[in-house]
């Protein structure tokens, strides 16, 4: 049974988002940066994939609940620990922010989900090939800036 917005805004407690930053939360204490940073990012596509109401309520669609924006804050400081953990140790490239990997996480769930139905683990292909992206080598600086700000200050509208 998958959560409409509605559903959301009647438990905010139950948004997948408080399970997803405590398992951040506890993937920071992990020995691999690497390991603890794809494992976020397999665990948050998962939660997509299991409740696609989901990827919208990452993005701010019902950020004017306050549990949810709460929710969606915890989630993004957990991002950034993250984030800034595997830039530090050198995994990955020094230009990708918590932003990015947010919104790559969305990404790469909606990339995949046209085929889930005859392809269900085809999101593992396409984490891998980001993530092999992402990979402090000796590569040019991306173009232009990475996203500024938190993932809930764009409107929603312009999300989906």
């Amino acid at each position: 049974m998958h959560t409409t917005l509605a559903d959301l805004r009647k438990q905010p407690d139950s948004v997948h988002m408080y399970r997803l930053a405590q398992t951040g939360e506890q993937l920071t204490h992990t020995q691999d940066p690497d390991d603890a940073l794809r494992e976020f990012m397999s665990a948050a596509i998962e939660l997509q994939i299991e409740d696609p109401a989901f990827c919208q309520v990452v993005h701010g669609v019902a950020n004017d609940h306050p549990e949810v924006l709460k929710s969606q804050e915890r989630l993004e400081a957990v991002a950034a620990a993250l984030t800034h953990r595997a830039r530090r140790h050198g995994v990955i490239r020094q230009d990708i922010t918590e932003q990015v990997i947010l919104l790559l996480m969305s990404g790469i769930y909606l990339t995949a989900s046209r085929l889930q139905d005859t392809q269900p683990h085809l999101w593992r292909r396409y984490l891998r090939l980001v993530l092999d992206g992402m990979e402090a080598v000796d590569v040019p600086a991306l173009p232009g800036l990475p996203p500024h700000g938190g993932i809930t200050t764009a409107p929603a509208s312009s999300l989906f």
